[in-house]
């Protein structure tokens, strides 16, 4: 693939690999966009979705179904732009880059107070519409939930373990602890703000809970 930059060490699980890159569309004009993108790049990476535990599902396949899920509940989530799968199980996922955004913690070193709490508050919103929907992303961690700094809106990336479980709750209470626990600089005022974001009759004492 013409000037990809990988981003990191292929990751592994069992016979499979999956890797990520960047690329210029301007040395890839068949995909009819300009600007950068992604490509996340998979050969035998699966799983077994619990509606289909007996049939191997590749990972890309699943996240390219949870984006198109998330954007219909309202979440901004990055645009697909290919997703093709091959022989020998491969698959690639192209997404648009979003223009402005940065991640979490980047994005904090350019608020004051009352922007951070918006902030937050607005990251709880997004998080509530996946969630209402018992779906729990799997890997909301602050380096994929980026930031548009002068709008404080928020946009969440690499869906890649999202899933439905049983109920909201357990939805919400598993994203927001995960992401407290990558996220040493989150302070209570912060996790307060998030909650609030949330409609406490979907969510009953939620922050209860998550402060146990």
């Amino acid at each position: 693939m013409r000037d990809l930059r990988w981003l990191d060490e292929p990751n592994r699980r069992g016979n499979g690999t999956s890797r990520v890159g960047v690329a210029d569309t301007s040395t890839w004009p068949e995909l009819g966009i300009s600007g950068r993108v992604y490509v996340k790049r998979q050969q035998a990476f699966f799983c077994r979705p619990a509606w289909n535990a007996f049939r191997r599902t590749p990972t890309l396949r699943r996240e390219t179904r949870f984006i198109a899920r998330a954007r219909a509940l309202g979440v901004n989530v990055p645009d697909v732009v290919l997703y093709q799968e091959g022989s020998d199980d491969r698959a690639i996922l192209v997404l648009r880059e979003i223009d402005g955004a940065v991640d979490l913690e980047k994005s904090l070193l350019s608020l004051d107070a009352i922007d951070r709490c918006e902030l937050f508050k607005n990251i709880g919103k997004t998080l509530a519409k996946l969630h209402s929907a018992r779906l729990v992303h799997g890997a909301v961690y602050p380096k994929h939930v980026l930031v548009e700094v002068c709008s404080c809106r928020v946009w969440l990336i690499d869906l890649e373990k999202t899933r439905c479980v049983l109920s909201r709750s357990s939805a919400a209470t598993r994203d927001i602890a995960r992401l407290v626990r990558h996220a040493p600089f989150m302070t209570d005022p912060d996790l307060e703000a998030l909650v609030s974001g949330y409609d406490a009759r979907a969510f009953p004492r939620l922050l209860e809970r998550l402060k146990r």
